[in-house]
């Protein structure tokens, strides 16, 4: 029975580690339930299990220092949560308190520190809360605590379960076989690739799928662990091999026979090395690529092989070439070239966004980096410091360290150090014990460490539940076996709550009450995540769309009610926030339909007013009224309207909600400000949208936003700021902004106030905007003025590039064709292998006559892409004028 017990825990515990990956790592909700649940019944196995051991002394239980570091992550984030500060702005709370403080309150920025408090007096006894969290985001705080609780579980249940070599070697062969297996189905998937996981669940982004997970590099930070593990495996048959050749082989040692490599059991391990290596370079991950390197590098430094090593590495270097050979069978190899090049060229190293997010996070780090903004909340905080338009969102870091120290402030990371160099202390300490299934296991401990830590420094490896699972049950063995390890030396068991080098060892019965709690979080967790998964569905089933006024009544009442269940007990903002989304979708189906009543019009009639219908028009409205002097009547015309006063005051409801869960998302203030004329003092107006523009420096979208909302409040000048800066951000909403300033405008006033430094978008706007013969003028001011910006110094490559192709741009519009092909010539001389130029350049050189020239152009720019159908055209188009 207690060997059943065992087995059943252990068999679990492996397995949840090893399928997690195969369900798109557990990022969706609904997997993330079973695996909190699956994480506390892993832990309360294991207490069984152990408890059932026979033992020959009295038992003391250890919680590694790993663990009691995760324990002190836990006690944080619930600290986090408590409600313990009081609503001030002042110096005598943390910054981020002071932040909540000053977003969550319409007082304007302006205001004195005496109107500041008299306005926060009045709003407490008002109903608004006294005290506040140390978080920016209690959902994503409450969030990152179930996923800490998972892992924790995890680890000291592996610690307790997996503390043997022969465990780590079955969870070894598991694990191996699995990452094995992945890489297998992403070869297939590929092959077969029609826009979907399994054939049949949609995804949003396909460029970056890799087998069944959606992100490459997650799948690279798995794959990385499971070739640790299938190195290990074949560590361990090299040294069983020489065992049997050498009775006093160690680790590494003689040269293994190679009849005995031939046995199935280490070829195996040979074919589990290759596949898990050429799936880790199928991902494309460079940032898992450098951590395989570093920690081969360490693990080599740190084990020391000793003799004979020459021979398993023979043998592991067959098995890397054997990975890319079948990089090179699946006839990947372009792309695996070109992607893995870019680890030698500095600009594309350089040239990344991730270089300006960090960035960004370092400057949120620098104001908060004491007290944190909140586990989970980085995305709330690092907008209101990002200065430029990154190439994506980031939603994280993509940097471990970086988002702990923010989120979690000095605490958090000092936490996150004393898990890392305990962890490394008690790998070390395995690997000089002379057993050789020590020391191999130490190598294992010793490659998932590093090659997480260094890829968790370039990406948000740890979580993804497939990683953190993995990462938890590997190094929680690691542990228990080298705790096993020096109870076997004899000398090392700490009485009951003493402190040790491995960690703290407790009576059976203390260790059960903290386990028990762990079991209890995972059960919070699991509970929490069917309300989450439940609010997840709903957000995510909204029917958004361009087409708003086609959306189904019914359904959107349905949704709208359901919603609405939801908020009453929810903590997530995005609740709230879709809520009063669809309530205003509502209102302006209801306001059509009335409409048409009014005026006697047919449905498809009424449609053309649907754009009338937004609360952008009663804002406008509501101003308009304000500034003749007329404030009465926005209460008689807008305000007491029993469908505005029903629908769009529900609506700002749900978005104050929204506000208070989430005061540092931008989205919930910019409707507050579109909503501002429900409210008696118009003057919030500019109070809200001032902090949008706070809140979303570096959105272009949001900026394009703000700026609709502040003409709308007659606010001229902030609003053409705000296009300014989304146009520096962007230029992508450029035609929407000309439909409004094209009419309003003269040339000169918006190349004043409107049009940033952008040669680009300068170039674009001569040539779209300014074509009649009236407007020369003013396209050749806009030319001379993407001159001056193209003429400024620069030793970048590929901004001289940039610069030549767009001076012959400037050149075309001006009817240089010769002086446009010159400076097509000069860009070329930075970016040889641009073919789109290339080809422009040779359609030029054909437009004047000059056909070698034009056919030498138009051949190279085949060359580079052989199947453009366009090019060989061409080719033909010049042999034709040539007579050729």
């Amino acid at each position: 029975m207690n060997r059943n017990t065992d087995l059943i825990a252990v068999s679990l515990l492996i397995g949840v580690a090893a399928l997690t990956p195969w369900a798109n790592g557990g990022a969706d909700p609904v997997i993330q339930v079973a695996l909190f649940g699956l994480a506390g019944l892993c832990l309360a196995l294991a207490m069984r299990a152990r408890l059932r051991r026979p033992t020959p002394r009295p038992e003391v239980w250890i919680v590694p220092w790993p663990a009691i570091a995760a324990l002190g992550g836990v006690l944080l984030c619930g600290l986090q949560l408590l409600p313990l500060w009081p609503t001030t702005s002042d110096a005598t709370v943390p910054p981020v308190v002071a932040l909540r403080t000053e977003l969550q309150h319409p007082i304007a920025i302006s205001s004195t520190a005496e109107q500041h408090a008299a306005e926060l007096q009045d709003e407490t006894h008002s109903g608004l809360p006294q005290r506040v969290p140390l978080t920016l985001d209690a959902h994503a705080t409450r969030h990152t605590l179930a996923c800490l609780l998972m892992a924790t579980a995890i680890f000291l249940a592996s610690t307790w379960l997996i503390d043997s070599p022969a465990r780590i070697t079955q969870a070894a062969w598991v694990v191996a076989a699995s990452g094995a297996a992945l890489t297998v189905f992403a070869v297939l998937a590929k092959a077969t690739w029609n826009g979907k996981l399994y054939w049949s669940i949609p995804v949003g982004h396909p460029q970056g799928v890799f087998g069944p997970m959606v992100y490459h590099n997650q799948a690279g930070g798995v794959l990385l662990m499971t070739l640790a593990a299938s190195i290990y495996l074949m560590v361990s048959a090299a040294g069983q091999i020489s065992s049997r050749s050498s009775p006093a082989g160690d680790l590494l040692t003689a040269a293994p026979s190679w009849r005995r490599w031939l046995q199935p059991r280490p070829l195996l391990t040979i074919a589990l090395v290759s596949l898990n290596a050429s799936g880790l370079l199928l991902t494309l991950s460079r940032g898992a690529l450098v951590a395989a390197i570093m920690s081969a590098m360490v693990t080599l430094l740190v084990i020391q092989p000793r003799t004979g090593w020459r021979g398993l590495a023979l043998v592991l270097g067959i098995a890397v070439v054997g990975a890319g050979g079948s990089v090179f069978y699946f006839r990947m190899s372009d792309a695996v070239g070109r992607r893995y090049a870019t680890l030698f060229e500095s600009e594309q190293l350089l040239d990344n966004s991730r270089l300006a997010h960090w960035s960004d996070g370092w400057q949120a780090g620098l104001d908060h980096g004491l007290w944190g903004v909140g586990a989970g909340a980085y995305l709330h905080i690092h907008p209101l410091y990002q200065d430029e338009q990154l190439e994506r969102v980031f939603l994280r870091a993509h940097n471990q360290y970086l988002e702990t120290w923010v989120d979690s402030g000095l605490p958090g990371i000092l936490l996150l150090m004393l898990a890392i160099v305990t962890t490394g202390r008690m790998i070390v300490s395995l690997s000089r014990r002379r057993r050789l299934a020590w020391r191999a296991t130490a190598a294992l401990g010793l490659m998932v460490l590093v090659a997480s830590l260094t890829h968790a420094a370039v990406d948000y490896v740890m979580y993804l539940p497939a990683t953190a699972i993995l990462f938890a049950m590997l190094l929680g063995g690691v542990c228990g076996t080298a705790w096993q390890s020096e109870r076997e030396a004899g000398d090392s068991t700490p009485p009951s709550g003493r402190f040790s080098r491995f960690g703290i060892g407790f009576s059976p019965r203390i260790a059960m009450l903290i386990a028990c709690g762990l079991v209890a979080g995972c059960a919070w967790a699991t509970f929490a995540g069917i309300r989450w998964h439940q609010e997840h569905v709903a957000v995510q089933s909204v029917p958004w769309g361009d087409d708003q006024q086609a959306v189904d009544p019914k359904r959107l009442a349905a949704t709208i009610e359901r919603l609405q269940q939801l908020q009453r007990s929810t903590d997530d903002y995005r609740v709230a926030l879709t809520l009063g989304e669809l309530q205003i979708i509502q209102f302006r189906q209801q306001a059509l339909e009335q409409l048409a009543q009014e005026n006697n019009l047919l449905p498809e009639d009424a449609l053309e007013f649907w754009q009338w219908t937004a609360p952008l028009v009663l804002l406008q409205r509501a101003q308009q009224l304000s500034d003749d002097g007329e404030a009465a009547r926005i209460e008689t015309e807008i305000r007491r309207e029993p469908l505005i006063a029903r629908q769009l005051g529900a609506a700002r409801n749900a978005f104050l909600a929204a506000r208070r869960l989430a005061p540092a998302a931008p989205q919930p203030h910019l409707r507050l400000g579109e909503l501002s004329f429900l409210e008696e003092n118009l003057d919030h107006t500019a109070t809200y949208l001032q902090r949008v523009a706070v809140l979303a420096p570096g959105s272009a979208d949001m900026q394009f936003e703000l700026g609709r909302r502040l003409l709308a409040a007659g606010e001229q000048q902030a609003g053409l700021a705000a296009w300014h800066r989304s146009l520096q951000l962007d230029p992508r909403h450029w035609p929407a902004i000309y439909e409004v300033v094209g009419s309003r405008l003269t040339a000169a006033q918006i190349d004043r106030w409107v049009l940033p430094d952008d040669p680009e978008l300068l170039t674009l706007v001569a040539a779209r905007q300014y074509t009649e013969p009236e407007q020369r003028e003013a396209r050749e001011h806009l030319l001379r003025r993407a001159d001056a910006i193209l003429d400024q110094p620069t030793d970048d490559p590929q901004q001289l590039a940039r610069h030549r192709r767009l001076q012959a741009e400037v050149q075309l519009l001006r009817e240089d064709v010769e002086g446009a092909i010159e400076r097509f010539g000069q860009a070329l001389r930075y970016a040889p292998a641009d073919h789109e130029m290339r080809a422009r350049r040779a359609a030029l050189l054909l437009q004047v006559g000059r056909w070698e020239e034009a056919q030498r152009e138009a051949q190279y720019a085949a060359r580079l892409q052989p199947r453009n159908y366009q090019y060989r055209k061409l080719l033909e188009a010049i042999a034709e004028g040539a007579g050729l």
